[in-house]
């Protein structure tokens, strides 16, 4: 193998790194290539070379390739299934892919996320099919989007918390539904984004 310019390494290497620092994920090829001014041909060599030499490293195809700095920035969230945006639904646990994220868009912590599903939180802009990214809490401030476990089911309300009745009340963010009291909420997590498909 003939070896490469090592301008357009460094130039392929800081291209990957913006990518996952600006948009969270890595680049394809072809904006790679247009980007350092080679064919996409000899991207894919340069990126073969530069995998052998533990420059980048290569997670699922090339979309997945990673310096060891944009390897330090990225959040992988698992997708685990469904939680009800109207009345609770039964808790699955069923990862259904995996989500990446910059970690400067989530800070530190735990994340996981659900699928949001019903109309309960279209006030709050969540819809039916959006994904809802929960940091890992068992604590929520009051007005907090939360995820909670009640018995076997789950919901993502809005918690508030009635020093008077020492109760807690779950309210959906949709005048059809009315608001759930219980004595006790087992608090998932706390919502923290909500990615929509356009």
């Amino acid at each position: 193998m003939r070896s490469k310019d090592e301008n357009k390494i460094y130039e392929i290497k800081r291209c990957i790194e913006s990518s996952v620092e600006n948009r969270g994920f890595s680049p394809t090829m072809q904006e790679i290539a247009d980007k350092v001014g080679l064919s996409k041909g000899t991207v894919c060599k340069y990126l073969q070379e530069m995998t052998l030499r533990g420059i980048v490293k290569n997670e699922g195809g090339w979309r997945g390739t990673r310096t060891e700095r944009s390897e330090n920035r990225v959040l992988r969230v698992p997708l685990i299934g469904t939680v009800a945006c109207g009345l609770p639904i039964f808790a699955e646990q069923n990862v259904e892919e995996t989500l990446t994220f910059n970690s400067s868009l989530m800070g530190s912590g735990e994340f996981f996320a659900l699928r949001a599903k019903g109309d309960s939180m279209v006030g709050a802009g969540i819809e039916e099919g959006d994904i809802v990214v929960i940091k890992r809490t068992r604590y929520a401030d009051e007005g907090s989007i939360v995820v909670s476990l009640i018995g076997d089911e789950v919901t993502l309300k809005r918690i508030f918390f009635d020093k008077k009745t020492h109760k807690i009340r779950l309210h959906a963010e949709n005048p059809a539904y009315e608001d759930m009291v219980f004595d006790e909420v087992n608090v998932q997590g706390v919502a923290m984004r909500v990615i929509k498909e356009i």
